[in-house]
């Protein structure tokens, strides 16, 4: 018995551990987004009147690369 009740403190331990490291994962990624936020709406904004055609104009290069791919990608699924 004994035995048993030092693996159930052990495994309460971890995953005790692995909830607090998620917590401050998320955290930092929620204040990330809120952060980003006014600066991705303002480029939502810029890109949807640029063209005037709906199609979306993206200026980072990283944007640019994810867009070519998920392009690629549809093309090929079809």
């Amino acid at each position: 018995m004994p035995l048993a009740v030092d693996f159930q403190g052990g495994v309460s331990s971890a995953l005790s551990n692995v909830i607090k490291t998620m917590q401050r994962y998320w955290e930092r990624a929620t204040t990330t987004a809120e952060q980003r936020a006014p600066e991705l709406k303002q480029q939502a904004q810029q890109s949807s009147s640029d063209d005037g055609n709906g199609a979306a104009v993206y200026t980072e290069p990283a944007t640019q690369e994810f867009a070519a791919e998920r392009t690629a990608r549809l093309r090929r699924d079809r």
